[in-house]
């Protein structure tokens, strides 16, 4: 990956330069908000080439590493890959 933009606790942009194949040249993005003493985590993983099966799963594996995030900042724990249950 290669850091295209970086706003400090902000946002982060991310190019992909090497990968699965799928991945490389799309971008992946962090965005940070705060409001009433509540963070938001905006994701967006852009510019893929085709809807592909490959896509449908790195969707669905982005959403259960937020879900992750989640639990681990309210819990100190989060979801690790291994120990989830398909």
């Amino acid at each position: 990956m290669k850091i295209i933009e970086l706003q400090e606790n902000k946002k982060i942009v991310w190019e992909c330069l090497a990968s699965d194949p799928e991945w490389v040249g799309t971008g992946i993005s962090f965005e940070l908000s705060e409001k009433e003493g509540i963070t938001t985590i905006a994701l967006r993983h852009f510019n893929w080439r085709q809807r592909t099966d490959f896509y449908r799963w790195c969707a669905y594996n982005w959403a259960m590493f937020l879900f992750s995030l989640k639990i681990y900042c309210e819990n100190q724990k989060g979801l690790p890959y291994q120990e989830r249950v398909f």
